[in-house]
Formats: structure tokens, sequence, C-alpha cells
């Protein structure tokens, strides 16, 4: 039985917009956005023919479409395939919001200690398998380096506030896997040269 308070896919674009422009953050942000994702109808016509058409285009690893992507917000619709890795990268002073429609995937999620440019010494935050309804939060403070990676064939939103702002694009990195726990229980990962 549906949902009579659901909201349909427009709506909850909408509703990103409106929950992103306020001066929220932290818990009181991934709470916003989980009462959002709570609502929202996930057999909605308009988002299941886009997760349909990005299915039926040539097989790739994943693919992302980008209803929103502006100041205040990016809201990315992902199809990631099974068996496939999205490798480790960060969102820099980025709070994002991962939430899983349908299929089933893990996630490696670290906070960055330090750098020295070539290599990082990460803390592990947590490690997730996320299926339909289930999401994953991270913050500029916490988890904000992470892989996914798909068990089965999965689509998921994101919703990353603000707006990566190009000033600060220089901070975005991509890691290989760790290498080597430390004593101290922290991993080193070297970082991927940007091209």
């Amino acid at each position: 039985m549906k949902n009579s308070s659901a909201i349909g896919w427009e709506h909850f674009l909408a509703s990103c917009r409106e929950v992103t422009s306020l001066s929220i953050s932290g818990e009181s942000i991934e709470h916003a956005l989980g009462d959002l994702f709570g609502s929202l109808d996930c057999q909605d016509p308009m988002l299941l023919k886009l997760f349909s058409t990005m299915d039926d285009e040539p097989c790739v690893d994943y693919r992302t479409l980008l209803p929103i992507d502006e100041e205040g917000c990016r809201v990315m619709l992902i199809l990631l395939q099974a068996k496939i890795k999205i490798g480790l990268h960060n969102h820099p002073k980025q709070t994002g919001y991962v939430y899983c429609i349908d299929g089933r995937v893990d996630i490696q999620a670290y906070d960055e200690c330090s750098n020295n440019g070539l290599e990082a010494v990460l803390e592990k935050a947590y490690s997730l398998s996320l299926g339909p309804s289930e999401h994953a939060f991270l913050s500029p403070e916490t988890a904000n380096v992470h892989s996914l990676y798909g068990e089965e064939k999965s689509f998921l939103i994101d919703v990353f506030v603000p707006y990566l702002q190009p000033e600060d694009e220089y901070l975005c990195r991509r890691y290989q896997d760790p290498y080597c726990q430390r004593e101290d229980g922290k991993w080193l990962a070297r970082i991927i040269p940007k091209s």
C-alpha cells in the first residue's frame, strides 16, 4: 500500500533545494535529509523512468545523472553495476547523504588524518552494506573519504551540500585502496596524482 504522505520526485527535488538552503549542518542536516528521503515515493514514475533510461544505455561500470547541480546543492542519481567499485575519493568541505533506492552497495568510509601530497593517513570511520531505504552520511569532519562497491546492480541518490566551490577543487582527491595498517590502527593510502 502506497504511503499517502509520500512525495513525488519533482516535489522531492524542490524540497532538497529548500532544505539545503537552510543554515544547518551535522546531525540537523542528516535528520532533515533523512525525513525528506523517508517521504520520497521511490516508485514515482518520473524517478523510475530516469533510472530506467540510465539502465537502458550501453553498459558501463557506473553512470550518473545530475538533476540538480547548482550553488545550493548537488543531487546525483547513480547506477552502479554489480561487482563494480567506485574507488576511494573525497568531497572536501561537503556534507553528503547516500541513499539506496534498490540493490545492495558496500561503503567503506575513512577520515583523512593527514597527507603529504603523495600519501594519506586514514582512520576507518565505518563499513556499511546498504540495501533499499538505507543510507550513509558523510561530513567534512568524518567519513569524507569513501568508496562504493556494488554487491549487486544498485540505484542510489546522492545529495551533497554545499556546492563545491571552484577555489576548493584543488582539495579533491582520489586514493588507492589502503595498503598498510599502522600500529595505531590507522591506514596508509597513496594519493592518485591528478592528470
